[in-house]
Formats: C-alpha cells, structure tokens, sequence
C-alpha cells in the first residue's frame, strides 16, 4: 500500500525490549540522536511502498514521485548509485550467479520512520532466501540492523533448494508492513539440525518492529503455522488434512487489511500431495481466525496460489481475489484448480468463481491460469453493466476483463466475462515459453500495462467497461524472453508518468531453461503515454569495486519512490537515482551569489528562493555554469516542477548536492533561477529552514 508518512508517529520502544529475539545491530545510533525530527504529513510527500506491487488494487502506482520525471531521465543523469550487499559468502549454485544470497521478495519502503534515539531515515527493508531481513538507509545504503533469529533466539537452517529456487530457500513471500504499529510481517520457513523429515520443517509468522527489528507482539508472535481442514486427499474416505509445512510454498506477497493478515500457499515444484490454503491472522494478537483449504479431494495437484510473487488483491468490501493453479475443479465440493476466487475477508467462505471453458486442457498441459496476480480497476473505468472490474490473464497468454460482482462462474461452451483478449500464439504447452502472463499487470491514467513473456510491454486503454484493445500502445523495439515483466509505475499525480521494468539479459548462447537461472539484468524506464524508451541500464553489466552485479531475479518488480529505484539482484540490491555532482571548474570566487528572501506559502508549504549569480570577473565562463547547493539539510528537499529562470533546470533532492545548469556568462552579465523547497519527511512540526552552502563550477560536463 502506498501510505503518507503518518502525523507525529512514535512506536513504543519498551515493548520492542520485553519482546524475545535477537537482533544484530549494524550503526550506532548514539551520533544520530541529534536528528530528531517529526513529520509533517501534509507536505511531505514521499510515497511509502509497504506491500507488494504497492496497494491493497495491485496497481503497482506510485503517484507521489516528483524527482523521477520524462525529462529528467533524458537528460542523462540518471543512473546507478550504489549498491548494498546482503548475505555475503553465500553461494547459490547457480549459472551466472554471485556471492549472496536471492531475493525474492519485492524490497519495501518507509519514509521518515523513526528510529532508537529519536532519529528518522527513510528505510529500506529486505528479505532473503538465506532467512535474513535487512533494515538500510534507503538514501545511502548504510546498514541499519538485521535479523537472522526469529522463533527462539537461534539461526535455523533453510528449506533446501529446488528446480524453481536455489540453493535455499527461507523467505520468499513479499512482507507486509502496518504503518500505524511500524510492524513488517514475514512469513518465514526453517528446519531443524539438517532433518529431512516434514516434522523438521516449520513455518512461523513473525510480527517484527520496523525500527529496531525486533520481535513484536509477543507471546502471539511468532506464531507457527498450522491448520486443519476436511476431505478426502484422494482416499475414500473423508478425513482431516493437515497444513504441510514441509510441502507448502508461501510464494506470494502478504496483504494487510482490516486488522488481518493473509497468507496464501502453493507447492514447491508440483511436489504432492499439496493443496492451496489462504489464511487469516489477526495482525495483533497472532490468532489464527480463518484457514480455507480450496483442494480438500485432490491427491496431486492441489490448485496453489503462487501468482509470479503477486499479493491477493482487496477491494473496499474486504473481499479477497486471487487466481489458482492447477487441479481439481469442482464447486459443489469446494475444489477451485484454474480459477478466479472472491473470497469473503471475514468468513474466508468462496463467494464467487470464474473458470475458463478449456480449463481441463490447461490442467493436463500444466498452462495454469495461476501465474498471474489479479488488478483491480478503479471504478472509474467502469461502466454501468460493470462498474467493478478486475483485470489478468495466465499462461496460455489470454487476457480476462471481468465483473468483479459477477465472476461468470464455468461454462464449457464460452467464457462468462465482461472481455476477453485472444492473443497471437496463445494456448498449449508451448505458451509456457511464449507468451504467458507470469507477472502482474500495473494499472496508470486510464490503462492498463503488461508484459508477457516473449512480447513487448504494452498498454492498453480501459474506459466505460470496455478494453480498447484497437488503441493498443506497444514499445515494438524491445522484446521480452521468459518470465516478461511485472510494471511499477511511478507519476506526480496524473503526469509524468514512467513504467519500469527489469529484463532478464542473456548473452549469447544462454538462455533460462533452468527456472532458477537468473540471468543479466536490465533496468527499463518508458514513457507511460508512447512507451518510448527513457532509460536502459545497458548490455554490459555494472561494476562496483570491480565486481560485476547484475543478477536477476524474476517476479520481483522495482520499488520506484523519492527520486530512487532500487531492484533485488542475486546478492544485492541496486539503487539508481539522480547523478549529483558535475565536473568543472570551481569558480565561486569569481561569482557573485545573491540569495534573496526565501518566501513561504503557508497553504501549500513551499518555500521560494530567487538566486542570482553574476560574473564580476573580465573574463566569459564557459558552459554549463552548475550552481551547486552543498550540505542542503535534510529537513527540505527541493522541489524541480516550477523552476523558473534563464538556465535548464536539473537536479534532485534531498541528495544534499543539487545543481542548476546555465549556457554560460559573459563578464558582467547576470542570470537568475527561482528555487522551490519543500519540508521532507525527516521535518518537524514546525516549517524548516532551506540551509545551504552555494557552489559554482563552469566549464564541465555532468558525471
């Protein structure tokens, strides 16, 4: 979910220290206390990315970026930052792979979060295979804490690996983070001393403290998971079927609604006899008030919800809506394999199904409709018959829109929804390669975007109910090879939109048969009207140090907010962002800088500043003249919508260096900009001063 940073939150930390676990503190929070700040919700902007792909919809939008803009992507200056190591000296196993462990699960982000000594730091949190969560400083990468021990003080051993994940596999599953609590819940699987028997294995629910990483919420957290549910798992009689932890894959994102968290289950490569479950936890108390069998007669394949990594979507009734993969269907007797479920949030009961005529096909030929994570529309592009649509597709590559109220249960003759996309290559095994949808589709201004493997990102308008697939969008200059993409797009309200998306890059000569084989990475930004490429991160991989990283990791989109994007790779994570400083000259003392009253709007809160820079030498400096803003305090950021002034405005903040670039000045001459400052998260209750220490350089080139 996409949150505004919360008004003059404080978590209690007496409770963090009562709570049993360790944590590995990584910085010394004793020169940090000076920084004690609250926030100020109503300017600050900063876009908070919680849970998977962004919101309780799935649309994967982020519409509070002001620093990612077309033009500033063009300009150049947009690139890699820096990169943080997690999991050293864990070795995958893995073609084409580096030191670290994978990471799966989508990295999530909190603005302003407050942390032991009063500080606040805009966090990163990451979760790995190898059972490690991560807290960083999302704006420099400095390790803030990590946890390895999350049920009674000691590091247990993963799950091992499969054809799917390797070498281990630990935490899969996106966390969801609670704002109101500053708690982040993880599911996390381990087993005991090596065994290899199911009662090694365990899976627990932890409810960790965002600012320290220590468990919360005790004694309900952590909480090991088990169920219960009836039926016959193939025998002929009826009976009880246990929660497998030892079978059940919990691959997609936790959601967070309504004082719950939801958890849905998979298989780990087909292994049987698994079923898919969804269960429900109170977020405080760690009780356990729903579990929802949907393939209690199966004894194979038991309709897992895996969905590329995609987190059950919620509308505003509380209902659940997830797609199944492959198995049994039978209404009467509660098995969904190959379906789109509503499920009631309280109840967990089905309310509602569609399952597509040819679904026995697609479960013989293992093209589930699983794959993909379910969009909800807004209603905004209903029509009257259908105000409430959802949108997704699966293997096979075909592309539902369907009535939210009205699912369109089974026919064997036709397809009950609103409509349907036949695509090019779709259907068979062979669409597994070709052009199935193993990602979650993104939704911005009136369309929807996709990616399918073996294709180009598209987008597709959707209004008054109807997708019109005749104005389909494409980007034909760069097609995708398996698993295609899951979009995150970022926008300051409805402009200045830009999709991104990570490409799994082969060289010459490879290629993914292997699942796990993660391949090159590439990171692609596009325009979100024409689809016109705004950045790609290259064929040559980047080097850090002289090491090379660029592994990537499928199913797992880019966290795109406050002018940053950061992707999981194997064994890191990469942070791109606004390149801040310039080459050139220094000629400070041969400019005149006058800095003019700032001015305040007390309704919108920015703060506007004329500065003037006048060349009182008898000699031209030569462009671009850079007016460079050293050791620009944290509690602004500077705003780059309305610059005005006779230069090309660039820059981002609150890096702490931005610069305004100007063609040149001759001796004597003069030239002003106007600059715009806004209280960051970081601000206090009271409006911040913009302080500054100002630069000029001439004659160089941006790095």
């Amino acid at each position: 979910m996409i949150y505004r940073s919360p008004q003059n939150t404080r978590f209690a930390h007496k409770e963090r220290l009562m709570n049993a676990g360790k944590t590995l503190p990584l910085l010394s929070f004793g020169l940090a206390a000076a920084l004690t700040f609250a926030t100020q919700p109503a300017l600050a902007q900063t876009a908070n990315v919680l849970k998977s792909h962004n919101d309780l919809a799935n649309t994967g939008q982020n519409l509070q970026e002001t620093t990612l803009t077309p033009a500033l992507l063009r300009s150049g200056r947009f690139d890699l930052l820096f990169r943080i190591p997690v999991d050293p000296g864990v070795g995958p196993n893995v073609p084409h792979t580096l030191s670290g462990s994978q990471i799966y699960a989508q990295p999530l982000y909190m603005a302003g979060l407050s942390l032991p000594g009063g500080a606040r730091r805009n966090v990163l949190f990451v979760a790995t295979e190898h059972d490690s969560i991560y807290a960083f400083d999302a704006d420099t990468g400095a390790p803030l804490w990590k946890r390895t021990d999350f049920v009674d003080g000691q590091k247990h051993q993963t799950f091992p690996g499969n054809g799917d994940l390797q070498p281990e596999i630990g935490i899969t599953g996106t966390p969801v983070i609670d704002p109101a609590t500053g708690t982040l819940y993880v599911v996390v699987l381990t087993r005991d001393n090596g065994g290899l028997m199911p009662a090694d294995y365990h899976q627990h629910l932890c409810a960790i403290d965002c600012a320290t990483g220590a468990n919360k919420f005790a004694p309900g957290f952590p909480r090991e998971i088990t169920a219960t549910s009836t039926g016959t798992e193939g025998r002929p009689e009826t009976g009880p079927i246990p929660f497998r932890p030892d079978l059940a894959n919990q691959r997609c994102g936790l959601v967070l609604s309504n004082g719950q968290v939801y958890i849905a289950w998979a298989s780990y490569q087909d292994k049987g006899p698994y079923h898919g479950w969804v269960m429900a936890y109170d977020a405080r108390s760690g009780t356990q008030r729903n579990a929802l069998n949907i393939s209690p007669s199966v004894d194979r394949y038991g309709a897992g919800i895996w969905q590329s990594g995609g987190a059950p979507s919620i509308d505003a009734a509380g209902n659940l809506f997830i797609s199944t993969g492959n198995g049994v269907f039978n209404a009467a007797t509660g098995n969904w394999g190959e379906c789109f479920l509503k499920i009631d949030g309280k109840t967990l009961q089905v309310k509602d199904y569609f399952s597509p005529f040819n679904r026995d096909a697609l479960d013989a030929g293992d093209a589930d409709l699983g794959t993909s994570g379910l969009l909800l529309l807004p209603d905004s592009v209903g029509g009257f018959s259908h105000p409430h649509l959802m949108f997704s597709g699966g293997k096979v590559g075909s592309l539902y829109l369907v009535d939210r109220d009205n699912l369109g249960h089974f026919d064997a003759a036709k397809n009950n929804v609103v409509q349907e996309i036949e695509l090019p290559g779709s259907g068979g095994e062979n669409s597994k390669r070709g052009y199935g949808l193993y990602s979650v589709p993104a939704y911005f201004n009136g369309s929807v975007y996709y990616l399918r493997t073996g294709e180009y990102l598209k987008r597709v308008p959707v209004e008054n109910g109807h997708l019109n697939d005749s104005q389909t969008v494409a980007n034909t200059s760069q097609r995708f090879g398996f698993p295609g993409a899951t979009p995150s797009i970022s926008a300051n309200g409805a402009q200045n939109g830009i999709v991104w998306v990570t490409e799994s890059y082969y060289p010459a000569g490879l290629n993914m048969q292997d699942h796990a084989d993660p391949g090159h990475m590439r990171l692609h930004a596009y325009d979100a009207t024409t689809l016109d490429e705004l950045f790609n991160s290259g064929d040559t991989a980047p080097t850090i140090d002289g090491v090379v990283y660029r592994n990537f990791m499928k199913f797992n989109p880019p966290t795109v907010t406050n002018g940053h994007v950061y992707v999981a790779t194997g064994g890191s994570i990469l942070a791109y962002g606004v390149k801040s400083s310039v080459q050139g000259a220094n000629v400070t003392a041969q400019v005149k800088i006058k800095r003019h009253k700032v001015r305040l709007d007390k309704t919108t809160g920015r703060m506007t500043q004329i500065v003037t820079l006048i060349n009182r030498s008898d000699v031209a400096l030569l462009g671009p003249v850079s007016l460079m803003l050293d050791d620009l305090n944290a509690e602004v950021r500077l705003n780059l919508e309305n610059e005005s002034g006779n230069g090309t405005t660039s820059g981002s903040g609150p890096s702490g260096v931005f610069y305004h670039n100007f063609p040149g000045l001759a001796p004597k001459q003069s030239v002003s900009t106007v600059l715009t400052f806004l209280p960051s998260p970081l601000s206090g209750p009271k409006t911040p001063k913009a302080k500054y220490k100002p630069r000029v350089l001439a004659g160089g080139e941006i790095r």
